[in-house]
């Protein structure tokens, strides 16, 4: 059976909330990684890639916001996100803009006789309009990190 990403709680220990004391909003994600799984963190990002449905989100989100100067996304993955930590458990991923600062941060803990892999997302509203480009987004968002977490989950 394919693991299924689900809402849950901010893990309590992310670093996360460092890089980013100061935010408006933060989300969690998780799933349990197969039994006998042990690929490092680095090998499981290696996996998270994009689909076709979040090109064509990338793409369409480019095109509406460049009227208003802010960063395109540009090719698939994590741009235009700068990796801020690669550790052993925690990875942390950043990108600043006029309207909205943005932390994603990936981690792997135990959970019983099993590993999860977590995502968190923190956001900072920069301008008025930030509340607008939030609002937008969040259902893409939704759908864009529970399908990475389970393409990274899977088997390679």
């Amino acid at each position: 059976m394919k693991p299924r990403a689900r809402k849950c709680p901010v893990p309590p220990g992310t670093k996360v909330f460092a890089t980013l004391p100061l935010h408006h909003y933060r989300d969690a994600f998780t799933l349990t990684l197969a039994p006998g799984d042990r690929r490092s963190l680095e090998e499981l990002l290696a996996a998270r890639g994009t689909g076709l449905p979040e090109r064509c989100l990338a793409r369409l989100r480019d095109a509406l916001v460049a009227p208003f100067g802010l960063k395109p996304i540009g090719k698939p993955g994590m741009a235009p996100f700068e990796r801020l930590e690669l550790g052993p458990d925690e990875a942390i991923y950043a990108v600043d803009d006029k309207h909205v600062d943005v932390r994603v941060a990936y981690l792997t803990r135990a959970a019983d006789a099993q590993r999860e892999l977590t995502a968190t997302t923190l956001v900072r509203v920069n301008h008025p309009l930030g509340w607008i480009y939030l609002g937008a987004i969040l259902p893409f968002h939704f759908l864009i990190v529970r399908r990475q977490l389970e393409r990274m989950a899977a088997r390679p």
